[in-house]
């Protein structure tokens, strides 16, 4: 329970998975966009992280599932690619959606 008693949508695993599914396929359609995007959403939620510790419990675990959702996300857009399809720009946005989970593993471990 997050708040107001609304359970946390990350504990419905299969629902997750779907929707994850679902959406690494509609984001290749616009695909530098929208890794634009998410990689914007990930450096406003990272910054946010690190000015957390005046957050209270509830807003904390609140932005760490964002965070976590993002992630996941993020996962699911590089792993949904379609693997004989090459491109050279796709590799390189992936690469920077890569860098970005790997700059909030710095943050998150320090």
């Amino acid at each position: 329970v997050l708040r107001d008693w609304l359970e946390d949508p990350l504990d419905d695993v299969s629902t997750l998975h779907q929707q994850l599914d679902l959406l690494s396929t509609i984001v290749r359609i616009e695909y530098s966009t929208n890794c634009t995007t998410v990689i914007n959403l990930l450096e406003e939620a990272s910054a946010a992280f690190q000015g957390a510790s005046s957050l209270s419990l509830q807003n904390l675990t609140i932005l760490e599932n964002r965070l976590t959702w993002i992630v996941l996300f993020i996962g699911s857009m590089i792993g949904g690619r379609v693997s004989f399809q090459v491109n050279d720009d796709n590799d390189s946005l992936d690469g920077r959606l890569i860098c970005s989970v790997l700059r909030l593993m710095q943050i998150s471990d320090s």
